[in-house]
């Protein structure tokens, strides 16, 4: 038999702070300019941590934003003494790295290979984000990133959900982050008005029975439509993730369908169960 699976915490970072999906708000203690191409330009280790890792500063803000969130969900989760024992980490991510890589690259074409940054250069991979999460959290299990435009952070949660029922992991962190300035929006074609943002987003998958109390993940599916179907089904292209995110902090009660669509027809979608009782 299958394992169920279910939500058992969560986080949000976005330009106005963090937030844990059964703790308080916390804004960020210097406010970020409104102005800057992305508004966590001047993140620090002390917005995410009370004790922040050593290379923090030295990381491309989508290792920043990825592992700040990773970390606050998984304090989300549980009894920090007793923490759920996460294997892996699932990351959706549309413009992945592209800000770092243009970075590296842009001076590199302009002027030649003497302006190659090596702090740089090693952050051009997008699962190098992964990689500092799993070296700072001491997770040890699969780790992918998936690229699937504005379904990204759906489609990560709906691959470590099919992780999870097959057996591949018992508990895993899912979710999306992106780092986006003026340049990755001018490469991706976004306009500045888009709701593509630097930010990250992530929760807490874990296995259980099906008598667990709790959200659960009932059904999980990713694939490609006919551009018409698709935006039926979703009214529009959109992530999905505010709508899943605004529905798991006020609660909500009975059955949630949340569905991401992308301009070119792939969709991703999960239907979640609440099962959490009055008391």
């Amino acid at each position: 038999m299958a394992l169920e699976v279910f939500i058992r915490g969560g986080a949000k970072v976005d330009g106005r702070g963090v937030k844990r999906l059964h703790g308080a708000f916390r804004p960020w203690e210097d406010p970020i300019p409104e102005a800057s191409d992305h508004r966590l330009e001047g993140i620090r280790g002390k917005d995410l941590f009370d004790e922040p890792p050593a290379r923090f500063g030295r990381m491309d803000l989508l290792s920043k934003l990825t592992l700040g969130c990773a970390f606050h969900a998984l304090s989300d989760a549980g009894d920090p003494a007793s923490p759920p024992p996460v294997e892996g980490i699932i990351l959706g991510s549309w413009a992945g790295c592209l800000m770092t890589d243009l970075n590296y690259y842009l001076p590199v074409c302009d002027k030649g290979i003497s302006e190659a940054g090596p702090s740089l250069f090693s952050y051009t991979l997008p699962n190098v984000a992964l990689g500092e999460v799993c070296k700072e959290l001491g997770l040890t299990g699969p780790n992918t990133v998936v690229s699937m435009g504005r379904a990204s952070a759906v489609a990560a949660l709906v691959t470590a959900f099919h992780w999870i029922r097959s057996g591949r992991a018992e508990c895993l962190l899912a979710g999306g982050a992106e780092a986006v300035d003026g340049k990755v929006r001018k490469y991706l074609r976004l306009p500045m008005d888009s709701d593509v943002e630097s930010g990250a987003f992530f929760l807490v998958l874990e296995g259980g029975g099906s008598t667990d109390p709790g959200i659960r993940i009932a059904s999980a599916a990713a694939g490609f439509q006919s551009r018409k179907q698709a935006r039926l089904r979703q009214g529009g292209a959109g992530s999905g993730i505010d709508e899943l995110w605004r529905s798991l902090e006020s609660g909500f009660q009975g059955r949630l369908e949340v569905n991401a669509v992308t301009d070119e027809g792939f969709t991703a979608g999960l239907t979640l169960i609440s099962e959490l009782s009055d008391g």
